[in-house]
């Protein structure tokens, strides 16, 4: 029988619903994915898209069919100079409009590099801002006690966007995007506990072995599975899912540090389709060359998400 794990408390009569920004052709693919796990997940509110109007007719046309709504927002461009290795954080402010969504009581915004993995309604009983310190309990990032902008719970308002708006110009981190804006917009997020959510809801795919080792943190579905589920991991960087599968089957010959650079991000699924293009040699020595167990099985999921 199957169980419904949704928030007994919320109802569909509440005026919330999932959202994320789509500014760049290159993340259809993870809105895609993101809006599947939520569907997975048994979500009881609705998904939203907000999108740039510089996307191209293929994503408008890939949003219709598979059933995904959207509405378009102009976007906020900085007009500075960025250099070609910043130029991600061009269009990232446009995520600001989300706080100008005043048809909705509250939202819970979502980066499209995202995958869900249990339900998370119970986020809409959260206060504004709630948000994580993503990787700030592992000892390495310990100096790190702001939060990750990927994962938020809002209430959109019109005098709030309007001021984050004229403090923009103030703000403005060209090297760092919404989230160092907004850190600097809400200073005392670290000071107000209330609004620090756990973990589980925003673990980066590269972090997921250290937060079950050091704090038991576990994937559902574990066999052995103790302490807490993760709930939703985030493939922050560069290196994502859909962009990691292009780049290593346009390329059909690798040194063992190539593989061992690129593969440690990515599913036994690549692993085995890229062991037929290395030097005999090498093959043996493959599997010691990728990373972390659990970070493989998130990659899984999403490509299992993204075949289906």
């Amino acid at each position: 029988m199957k169980v419904d794990r949704r928030d007994p408390e919320l109802t569909l009569g509440d005026n919330f619903s999932y959202v994320t920004v789509l500014s760049t052709d290159t993340y259809i693919e993870g809105v895609i994915v993101l809006h599947r796990s939520l569907q997975r997940s048994q979500a009881r509110y609705p998904f939203l898209v907000l999108v740039t109007p510089n996307l191209s007719d293929l994503t408008f046309q890939l949003l219709q069919r598979y059933g995904i709504e959207y509405r378009l927002i102009g976007p906020i461009e900085l007009n500075t100079d960025v250099p070609d290795h910043q130029v991600r954080w061009q269009w990232t402010y446009s995520k600001l409009q989300i706080f100008n969504q005043t048809q909705f009581d509250k939202l819970v915004y979502l980066d499209a590099d995202m995958l869900v993995y249990q339900n998370i309604d119970e986020l809409f009983h959260q206060p504004h801002m709630a948000a994580v310190n993503a990787g700030g309990m592992l000892p390495e990032y310990a100096s790190w006690t702001d939060f990750n902008s990927g994962l938020m719970v809002i209430e959109p308002s019109e005098l709030l966007y309007e001021d984050m708006l004229a403090k923009l110009p103030e703000l403005y981190m060209p090297a760092g995007g919404d989230q160092d804006f907004l850190n600097a917009y809400y200073p005392e997020w670290q000071s107000q506990p209330e609004k620090h959510l756990d973990h589980s809801y925003n673990i980066f795919h590269e972090h997921v072995d250290r937060y079950q080792q050091l704090h038991g943190y576990q994937l559902i579905g574990n066999r052995r599975q103790v302490g807490k589920s993760i709930k939703v991991i985030h493939y922050v960087g560069e290196r994502k899912p859909w962009l990691m599968k292009e780049r290593l089957f346009e390329q059909q010959q690798f040194s063992l540090a190539m593989v061992q650079r690129n593969l440690k991000h990515t599913a036994r699924y690549l692993l085995r389709t890229t062991r037929k293009w290395l030097p005999e040699k090498y093959q043996q020595r493959m599997p010691r060359a990728v990373g972390d167990r659990l970070q493989q099985q998130t990659l899984q999921h999403w490509l299992r998400m993204y075949q289906t």
